[in-house]
């Protein structure tokens, strides 16, 4: 074998393998499919449908804290540490925070909306929903894209176990009962979508803990806005 073959052997073996990101992706799916969800029902719901709207709140408010969540663990917890072992990251951390910011405007937005449609479901407030939430649901398209283009290849050469270790504690952290609908979000997404190889990256515990109770929890959430057509 060659001095060069030597090399290029060596460097394979000391090449760190890139991070597992599925957990990534099953939020990004999860996001995707329930403002979808979101849309499809505003523009099926009908003037003066009071309890089809406070449906559509329900899932809204679940959403947004989900959404915010995993923007602020990005921004906390993962582009710093891209950064700080790359500097070459810091344009695109710069990005991906703008990015952030235009989202979480976009959501304030949809949030004040739907709260008037919950109060008085009429033709105008319906309207003013669909258009706003359709250009969340673009502005996170557009984002998840680029993130997904540019990030989180950089993320996955230098993210360690000890890194998803920090954003599991803050998991953990949060509420149980919005711990518990984030992860029957993100299954239930996968499992409509057959997307099953990304569930595989939940904790086993917690699968076990969706078959037994969780998955009926998201169920009555997200059943009566899908039955909304």
């Amino acid at each position: 074998m060659t001095t060069d073959l030597h090399h290029d052997a060596a460097a394979q073996d000391d090449a760190k393998p890139m991070a597992d990101l599925r957990r990534f992706h099953l939020a990004h799916l999860a996001l995707r499919t329930h403002a979808d969800d979101i849309c499809r029902a505003l523009a099926a719901l009908r003037p003066g449908e009071a309890d089809k709207a406070a449906a559509i709140g329900r899932l809204w408010m679940i959403y947004e804290a989900g959404s915010r969540g995993h923007d602020v663990a990005e921004s906390a917890l993962c582009w710093p540490v891209v950064t700080e072992r790359d500097p070459s990251f810091a344009d695109i951390q710069a990005d991906m925070d703008k990015q952030h910011q235009v989202v979480d405007e976009q959501a304030h937005a949809a949030s004040a909306v739907l709260n008037r449609l919950a109060e008085n479901p009429d033709r105008a407030r319906i309207a003013e929903a669909v258009e706003v939430m359709a250009a969340l649901r673009q502005g996170i398209e557009d984002h998840f894209i680029d993130e997904e283009d540019r990030a989180l290849p950089r993320l996955a050469a230098v993210f360690t176990e000890a890194d998803f270790g920090a954003i599991e504690r803050r998991r953990r952290r949060l509420p149980k009962e919005m711990r518990i609908m984030f992860i029957a979000a993100e299954d239930g997404a996968a499992r409509r979508h057959n997307a099953r190889d990304l569930l595989g990256v939940l904790p086993l515990g917690d699968r076990i803990r969706l078959a037994l109770r969780w998955r009926r929890h998201y169920r009555k959430i997200v059943g009566p806005v899908l039955a909304i057509k």
